[in-house]
């Protein structure tokens, strides 16, 4: 962790209409994966279990993305607390790199292979789009990707989609899922400072949407066809009661994504400090920083050992 600089304090860029602060914390949890994974770890159903693993790999992908992009950003911004709370986004998606890497070892170790999938979703999509597209762009492409995985967060967190499953993955997952929200405001508020366009902001919106649908869409229905497609009826069964029914993921996850295209919207409007303090409460993790609250004065903080 030594890339990180010694200032890094929890505090982010004022929206005038939202000037909630917020805490960002790097994080390095101490749990390890389950060396016997089971293949259906999640509440014991397939499709549930398979969108995770398809999230998992979109994820160690993604996530180098918007490291990418932000980092391209920072010698431009002018406001110092905005650019220490990019400096904590970096580091607390490095971290979740390294665990979906790792996940994504265990899926290969159970039989799943998708090191083709893998491989075009680094380099057609969002190698594509970092190579084609320009920087602000991109920018705006993964502060609509951002507001995607807040979303889900939000859901999959508030529904306690994770409580039935394995002991350690739902504490990584849930780990992971509060981090995207502790930090949901960041890429942002840095497009905001780079360009305000609402047109630049829908745009990205757009092209996030396409990506995220195709890539969730194609990479489940892999996993899917991988697992066991002799109990189709079962498949069908649990597909029409997540995203129809029961769970109705797919109506929720409409009705929150939605609000991005709100011509006020900020990502703070919507406040999961509860849920946040709860996931983080009583788990054991070794912190590369420590933190203050957003109105105190900036303080040099050393890095913990």
């Amino acid at each position: 962790m030594t890339k990180f600089y010694t200032l890094v304090p929890s505090m982010i860029y004022p929206n005038k209409k939202n000037p909630i602060p917020e805490n960002i914390t790097i994080r390095k949890p101490l749990s390890q994966i389950t060396n016997k994974l089971p293949i259906h770890w999640l509440d014991g159903n397939i499709i549930k279990t398979q969108v995770a693993n398809a999230l998992s790999i979109i994820f160690k992908n993604e996530e180098e993305y918007f490291i990418k992009t932000v980092r391209k950003f920072i010698p431009r911004v002018k406001n110092q607390k905005l650019k220490k709370e990019i400096i904590s986004f970096i580091g607390q998606e490095e971290q979740h790199c390294e665990f979906h890497s790792e996940f994504c070892n265990k899926l290969v170790d159970q039989g799943f292979d998708f090191k083709f999938l893998s491989f075009n979703l680094k380099n057609l999509i969002y190698g594509t789009m970092g190579a084609f597209f320009s920087d602000e762009l991109n920018l705006s492409i993964a502060s609509g990707l951002e507001h995607y995985n807040k979303t889900i967060a939000e859901l999959s967190l508030s529904d306690k989609v994770f409580s039935n499953s394995d002991a350690n993955l739902r504490e990584l997952f849930e780990w992971h899922l509060a981090e995207e929200l502790e930090h949901s405001n960041v890429v942002y508020d840095l497009l905001q400072e780079i360009d305000s366009s609402y047109f630049h902001r829908i745009q990205g919106l757009a092209i996030a949407s396409l990506v995220r649908n195709f890539t969730l869409t194609t990479t489940t229905a892999s996993m899917v066809a991988q697992d066991d497609l002799s109990q189709f009826l079962r498949i069908w069964k649990e597909s029409k009661e997540f995203f129809f029914t029961k769970d109705q993921i797919l109506y929720k996850l409409f009705l929150q994504i939605i609000n991005y295209a709100k011509p006020d919207f900020h990502p703070s409007q919507h406040s999961m400090t509860d849920i946040i303090n709860d996931i983080f409460k009583n788990r054991n993790f070794e912190i590369f920083f420590s933190k203050k609250s957003a109105n105190q004065p900036e303080q040099k903080v050393s890095k913990s050992e």
